[in-house]
């Protein structure tokens, strides 16, 4: 029918005729994960993006409306998995977070201002760190770093402190304390893990979702004020979607974007045409691609 409907808490957010836009980043660039944030100070959004089969990153440069435009890239340590990115220095710039999956590290590079980025600084995690979270999971108004490490089954919390280094992710239940999710890939679930407020997580709360789910991000579709959680599955090729219900509680999950998604390895959400809905983007590992999808929610 050219539609999807996704239903929120009881109401329909009907998504006609998605315009989809295509960027190509070139055969055998692997595209895994991406982060959106402002990299050249213009006030637009842009997007970077991880190319595991090149070793590096790549910044799109937004343009009015939600298109990208000009890219720069930026070599990295062998096989980049993730990216998040932070104003780690307090600087007033938007600075780059990237795990490099065989060497245990994570990679911090500062901005140096108008798109230019300052040499990695390496920093040691578990073995084959993939997921990455910034927040300040202890309240000191420095960003931290929150790592899941595949191969040792751990998560490496890394404190920040001044100056862009680190010592070594939204609100779920609404008690304004961060909390951490995470993705479990073999068992089809995610694990929650609620906060405190001092950087110590309660016990994991399980929650069941598609085979194999790959990675996820959070935002408020339904602007009710309580996080919905997003999630990319490899096993049903979709993105599905819990709607929380700011009590450590969330409703049933909600299957959308089937059509497109080939093997979707990450999936951010923000506002890119600045109409006050969140859109989705998704990187695709096997087809090269980066796909945008523009929602309108009525």
């Amino acid at each position: 029918s050219g539609k999807i409907a996704a239903l929120f808490s009881g109401q329909a957010c009907d998504v006609t005729s998605i315009p989809v836009t295509i960027y190509t980043l070139g055969n055998g660039s692997n595209t895994n994960m991406q982060a959106a944030g402002e990299f050249n100070q213009d006030g637009i959004l842009d997007i970077v993006v991880v190319n595991a089969g090149f070793n590096s990153i790549t910044i799109f440069f937004g343009t009015d409306g939600g298109s990208f435009g000009s890219t720069a890239s930026i070599a990295t340590d062998f096989l980049p998995f993730a990216v998040a990115v932070g104003d780690f220095n307090n600087g007033t710039y938007t600075d780059i977070v990237v795990s490099n999956g065989y060497s245990n590290k994570i990679a911090v590079i500062l901005a140096l201002g108008n798109g230019a980025y300052a040499t990695p600084i390496n920093f040691t995690t578990g073995s084959e760190p993939e997921s990455i979270f910034v927040v300040d999971v202890n309240n000191n108004n420095r960003l931290d770093v929150i790592v899941v490490n595949y191969y040792s089954n751990s998560v490496s919390v890394l404190l920040g402190f001044d100056g862009g280094r680190f010592a070594a992710v939204g609100d779920f239940n609404n008690d304004n304390w961060t909390d951490l999710v995470v993705t479990n890939n073999s068992g089809g679930t995610l694990s929650i893990y609620f906060g405190f407020g001092d950087g110590a997580f309660t016990n994991q709360h399980i929650w069941t979702v598609g085979d194999s789910p790959v990675w996820i991000a959070v935002g408020d579709f339904n602007l009710d004020n309580r996080l919905n959680i997003v999630v990319s599955t490899y096993g049903c090729h979709c993105v599905e979607i819990l709607l929380g219900l700011g009590n450590r509680n969330f409703q049933r999950q909600t299957t959308v974007f089937s059509g497109y998604i080939d093997y979707a390895c990450s999936t951010i959400v923000t506002d890119f045409n600045n109409d006050n809905c969140l859109d989705v983007s998704i990187a695709n590992f096997s087809l090269n691609q980066l796909g945008i999808f523009l929602i309108s929610c009525l």
